[in-house]
């Protein structure tokens, strides 16, 4: 697998096959350990793990080591890092600006990553956030202790209905900050 270091320290991935479709990952150094963030190759988060180790290759390393893609890893240095191409457009606007919005931060002045994702408009600076079913769903798997006995009995029972609960939270919170949902490409 091909991987570009950009000079201010991103990884990015190659398009890769996984049983989501095609996506590609974006290992970030940040100020205390490394973000890795799987994308569709519509700029929406299908994955996001953050990593304490500072060392991006060992991180993306293990990233891959849990998924069925079996290569050698390459990474080539470029001066200049290809944002993250966000297709759709604002809904507020109409123009087709989007942009991640810690695409907007050099990596190493990044404290904290949002859990969920957040984009923003580059012309007219709208806040989104977007929380797609695949990505819920791996924040639900990962994060299993969070939630009560009586609410893991219920997401056994019916985990359709917890994501969707779930996300009716998300979204009310969101909403009262004024940040509206954001629905990338077809997922």
């Amino acid at each position: 697998m091909r991987i570009i270091r950009s000079g201010d320290g991103r990884y990015r991935t190659e398009a890769y096959s996984s049983k989501n479709g095609e996506n590609f990952a974006v290992f970030e150094k940040i100020v205390n350990g490394t973000v890795a963030t799987e994308f569709s190759m519509d700029g929406d988060v299908v994955d996001q793990i953050y990593y304490r180790s500072n060392d991006p290759v060992e991180c993306i390393k293990g990233f891959f080591a849990n998924r069925e893609i079996v290569s050698e890893i390459k990474i080539d240095e470029y001066e200049r890092y290809d944002p993250v191409e966000v297709r759709g457009v604002c809904p507020s606007c109409g123009k087709k600006s989007l942009c991640r919005e810690l695409d907007l931060v050099e990596p190493s002045m990044i404290k904290n990553v949002p859990v969920i994702p957040l984009y923003v408009c580059k012309s007219c600076g709208k806040k989104y956030y977007s929380l797609n079913d695949a990505y819920l769903e791996k924040l639900i798997d990962r994060n299993r202790e969070l939630f009560s006995e009586e609410e893991t009995a219920e997401l056994e029972k019916d985990r359709m209905e917890t994501a969707k609960t779930i996300q009716e939270y998300v979204l009310r919170i969101f909403a009262s900050k004024k940040i509206s949902r954001l629905k990338i490409g077809s997922k």
